[in-house]
């Protein structure tokens, strides 16, 4: 096979690993050797390029347009166009002639590691970033020749670079999206789904989960919970106030509530979520009364955290009531004209915390009443509502 010698001697461009030399290029004949066959159309996040590219430059592979190198990776040419196949997951080896079918010419200022420099014809090399700051000596890797020289990384110097058309993989991407995390955001839609992009790779979240940040969400993931996105505003607090560590991982996708709202199931608390309202966690004992209570079809939306009560207990606002919580007394909703009353004459300060939903009173037809720790409270339509203090 006829291969071009680096200018001065071949000796020269294998010492070079870590210096600047001009590179040997091969006129690519290899079309033959295709050694594996694979699936077409894979996509390669950078990272995992990067590290594909690793496994020959430390096993030394020895350059042949008429060999194949196999690995976990699968098998490849041993050339510069098998070597940048294997590199980018392709489903064989092709040649610098037959790249542009998987691939899109770019400015050399767009170059990221990842991408590749194609003289076609002649030689291609993984780029993997610039070597100086003018960025006109690239680093890169590649089977360069003569036969039986060794992957090898170095810079190239400015002349050699400006030979070579700078090169993308149509089929890169900056981060991968793998596993059940990858599934989901592929039956979501993708980039086109309502989280977006990766923006990085998937990361361990709190213990025995995964999550991974998209443009819009986030999508977490444990094995008993599988995979589900958290995105907008409910998102947001969600970050804001303890993330997975405090509320655990998502239950469910986000869901339509009632009203306009929506709602998602977290392993510790549920999010709720309007426009009017913005998005609160409910938790605990007032989320176990709230749901077995008609939940906002009834009560309506949060319009706020669960906060410190009197005396050790908690509350939380929503839009039709205050629910009331302490160790004592378990949680209960007050609402209407009773809670009216209840705020403006000391609420749970003066009266204690509720010990049951308001309820039917006997003493006059249609009349409420609602016991509290230290008042009952009573109400009907002609005198609307009083109080009166316990024992």
């Amino acid at each position: 096979m006829k291969v071009r010698e680096l200018i001065g001697t071949s000796a020269v461009a294998v010492a070079l690993v870590m210096g600047t030399a001009n590179v040997a290029t091969a006129n690519d004949f290899g079309a033959q050797f295709n050694c594996g066959n694979y699936p077409v159309g894979k996509q390669t996040a950078r990272d995992e390029a990067l590290a594909r590219s690793t496994t020959w430059l430390q096993a030394r592979v020895p350059y042949s347009q008429s060999a194949c190198h196999g690995n976990q990776f699968g098998s490849y040419r041993t050339d510069c166009s098998g070597y940048l196949s294997m590199i980018w997951g392709l489903g064989h080896s092709y040649t610098t002639s037959t790249l542009h079918q998987v691939s899109h010419t770019i400015n050399r200022a767009d170059l990221q590691p990842g991408d590749a420099l194609n003289w076609p014809g002649q030689h291609t090399a993984l780029f993997i970033g610039w070597a100086d700051a003018a960025r006109t000596i690239p680093r890169v890797r590649e089977q360069a020749g003569p036969n039986g020289s060794p992957t090898v990384e170095r810079n190239w110097s400015a002349a050699t670079a400006a030979k070579y058309t700078p090169i993308r993989y149509n089929n890169i991407v900056s981060y991968n999206v793998h596993g059940d995390i990858g599934t989901k955001w592929r039956a979501m839609g993708a980039e086109n789904s309502i989280v977006g992009a990766p923006i990085n790779n998937e990361q361990a979240g709190a213990p025995g989960g995964r999550w991974q940040g998209f443009q819009r969400g986030n999508i977490y993931w444990t094995p008993a919970l599988n995979a589900h996105p958290v995105y907008g505003d409910i998102l947001t607090k969600f970050m804001n106030t303890g993330d997975e560590h405090r509320w655990g991982y998502p239950v469910n996708d986000e869901s339509a509530g009632a009203h306009g709202g929506r709602w998602q199931k977290f392993q510790v608390a549920h999010f709720y979520w309007t426009s009017a309202t913005n998005a609160f966690p409910v938790y605990g004992e007032i989320l176990t009364n709230f749901m077995n209570n008609g939940d906002e079809h009834r009560w309506g939306y949060p319009l706020m955290e669960e906060a410190a009560g009197a005396n050790g207990g908690r509350y939380q606002k929503f839009q039709n009531g205050i629910w009331y919580w302490s160790a004592r007394t378990s949680a209960y909703p007050v609402h209407g004209d009773i809670l009216t009353k209840f705020m403006g004459t000391g609420d749970e300060h003066t009266h204690g915390y509720p010990k049951e939903a308001e309820k039917d009173w006997a003493g006059e037809a249609g009349g409420r009443m609602q016991t509290f720790e230290n008042s009952t409270f009573y109400w009907t339509a002609a005198k609307g509502a009083w109080s009166v203090q316990n024992g």
